[in-house]
């Protein structure tokens, strides 16, 4: 995240800091309602949501293809002791 200065605060859609005079962030297009300066804990909390969704998939992808491999393999050994 940007390095936010004493003129700036951070945007609540796209979390780019942008100056406090913006009525709207130049970044993502958001209107900024009075200057308001959002809980930057909400972000924090969005950002480890994903990247632990992105995990999940990924363990997901990973199942999936053992059990798909277990199945091809159980196919073959039906074939071969027959």
């Amino acid at each position: 995240m940007n390095d936010k200065k004493e003129d700036e605060i951070y945007c609540p859609e796209c979390g780019k800091a942008i100056k406090k005079n913006f009525n709207v962030c130049p970044y993502c297009g958001v209107k900024i309602k009075n200057n308001e300066v959002p809980d930057q804990t909400t972000n924090k909390t969005e950002e480890v949501g994903k990247a632990l969704s992105g995990i999940g998939c990924s363990i997901m992808k990973i199942i999936l293809c053992l059990a798909f491999i277990g199945f091809v393999i159980f196919i073959v050994y039906l074939f071969w002791a027959s």
